[in-house]
């Protein structure tokens, strides 16, 4: 952000520079003289000034299309993640006390804090990645208690409201992607809106 804000600084300066230099030239008789006397030196800082311009566009052109790349692989990010915790809270749903439930519950909840720990470093540059991440790394802990020995009704309803939140949080993130996308990592457009699916 900073060195966008540097780039539009730079570029406002020489806007700024190049109408001053016009209106100079238009109403000040002694610099159209001037101007008129030193043609080699007209050429180059023109020249230079139509390159400076140029550079400046390229630069910010590419500085938008940065941002935009990564904000959708931040979306897909966190796509993916919203995907496996439902899975996850699915198969905690499922826990009726036998080991081979409890065994595919904890595989899922360990595959979910994998894919949290992997999107970290993505999620964590911007306020509202960073929200979701919060909220799914909360989500992963209640996930951790539910499956220590006994887990009661508190925590699994904990985990449906926080699973809700972090549905919540995922919207903003998931607009950023359009239908296609959004189908490819396994989100919808109810995703996208809000809507609570988990």
């Amino acid at each position: 952000m900073r060195g966008n804000r540097g780039g539009l600084i730079a570029a406002a300066a020489i806007v700024l520079l190049s109408m001053v230099l016009v209106l100079a030239d238009a109403f000040l008789e002694p610099m159209q003289r001037w101007w008129t006397g030193h043609a080699f030196t007209t050429s180059v800082v023109g020249g230079l000034l139509v390159l400076a311009v140029t550079v400046l566009v390229v630069d910010q052109t590419l500085h938008f299309r940065d941002i935009r790349s990564r904000a959708q692989a931040t979306a897909a990010q966190a796509a993916i993640i919203l995907n496996q915790a439902r899975r996850t809270e699915a198969a905690m749903g499922r826990v009726d006390g036998t080991a081979a439930e409890r065994d595919a519950a904890s595989d899922e909840a360990r595959t979910y804090m994998t894919m949290v720990l992997i999107a970290a470093p993505v999620l964590i540059t911007d306020a509202v990645p960073r929200a979701f991440l919060e909220q799914a790394q909360w989500l992963g802990v209640l996930f951790s208690r539910a499956l220590a020995p006994g887990p009661g009704e508190h925590e699994i309803s904990e985990i449906s409201a926080v699973a809700s939140m972090l549905q919540e949080t995922a919207a903003p993130l998931l607009r950023r992607l359009n239908h296609s996308q959004r189908q490819a990592v396994g989100a919808t457009d109810g995703d996208a809106d809000g809507a609570s699916r988990l």
